[in-house]
């Protein structure tokens, strides 16, 4: 397990501050950043994915259990698509949650809007590719990146799920706002964990 000591490394990389979790974790630690500014964002929302019931398989920190979650889909880029579990959605103010999936969609995907970054003009997942090559279609459904933002239980803020069928990266619900800083680097480095995972199974 690595601490966040170690994925600071690669900010200057990726253009984010990185964190890890590519398995959970026992403890969380600290949550937050700052939105990035929004400029002219496309509707992620207005997508045929929009409303979509989906499924994944979720480790809490507290059970130590792995329990299928229930969960919607609120974005659809061209890479990705951004899932919210059930019990998240029922707790959140929705307009404002896919405002965050919107503001995600746009800096995983098209620009990360941070301008120290090795390649700003480029969004967070293109970024790794150029740094490490390109993320394997094989597991991926229908070509596209599932994230799913769930409740960890003090799990960790995020992870590759190693157990689910897919290729899926889970992000922990307390990460806010969902297109801040924090959470962009966890995105980050769980993707970079995603096209390593492919080149070898057993990273």
């Amino acid at each position: 397990m690595q601490n966040r000591a170690w994925v600071f490394a690669l900010a200057g990389m990726l253009g984010v501050a990185t964190g890890c979790g590519s398995e959970p974790l026992d403890d969380t630690g600290g949550t937050g950043g700052t939105s990035g500014s929004p400029g002219q964002r496309p509707d992620f929302t207005n997508t045929p994915c929009y409303g979509e019931p989906a499924t994944t398989l979720v480790y809490s920190g507290s059970t130590h259990e792995v329990a299928e979650v229930a969960a919607t889909c609120l974005g659809e880029g061209e890479r990705t698509r951004v899932y919210v579990a059930d019990d998240v959605l029922a707790d959140a103010d929705r307009d404002a949650l896919e405002s965050e999936v919107n503001g995600f969609l746009a800096r995983f995907e098209l620009a990360s809007e941070n301008d120290d970054g090795a390649h700003p003009d480029l969004g967070v997942l293109p970024t790794n590719e150029a740094v490490f090559g390109m993320l394997s279609p094989k597991g991926l459904v229908d070509g596209k990146l599932s994230v799913f933002v769930v409740d960890t239980s003090g799990a960790g803020d995020g992870y590759l799920c190693s157990w689910c069928a897919a290729t899926e990266l889970h992000l922990d619900a307390e990460l806010s706002p969902l297109d801040g800083d924090l959470a962009l680097s966890i995105a980050a480095h769980e993707s970079f964990h995603a096209i390593h995972r492919a080149l070898d199974p057993n990273e």
